[in-house]
């Protein structure tokens, strides 16, 4: 098995600082973010999905968030149950990963050679369309 080591400043990641963390009401709506129309807060911010019911929101001011929170509170339908400043405590206990992998030779393109090539990371939750047809 193999490991990796990563020695990660969180002082030269200012950006992490002035991150927001949504909390999705609805897990499906994960991969549809920038799509949403109930997302609509301005073409500044970049929904980030971090695993479990997180999003990652870059570019969303105090203000904003305020707002959106207000929103919430007020009975509107928002997309976040809640939304907190990001710290490095944030961390989702699973997270959905869409890995490319270049190289597999054409005889191992088989979704259960695949696995085995993934189980060194996760589990592999599906292969492209183009995959199972082969």
């Amino acid at each position: 098995m193999s490991s990796l080591h990563l020695d990660i400043s969180l002082t030269k990641k200012k950006w992490f600082s002035d991150a927001w963390v949504g909390r999705l009401r609805n897990l499906a709506r994960f991969d549809k973010l920038e799509d949403d129309p109930l997302w609509d807060f301005g073409a500044d911010i970049t929904p980030k999905y971090m695993g479990d019911d997180m999003v990652l929101l870059l570019g969303l001011t105090d203000d904003e968030a305020e707002r959106m929170k207000k929103e919430a509170s007020e009975g509107e339908e928002t997309m976040f149950y809640s939304l907190e400043k990001w710290s490095p405590g944030l961390r989702p206990g699973h997270r959905l990963t869409w890995v490319q992998c270049w190289g597999i030779p054409l005889l191992a393109l088989e979704k259960t050679h695949i696995q085995k090539v993934v189980a060194v990371f996760g589990d592999l939750v599906d292969v492209d369309d183009d995959i199972d047809a082969a």
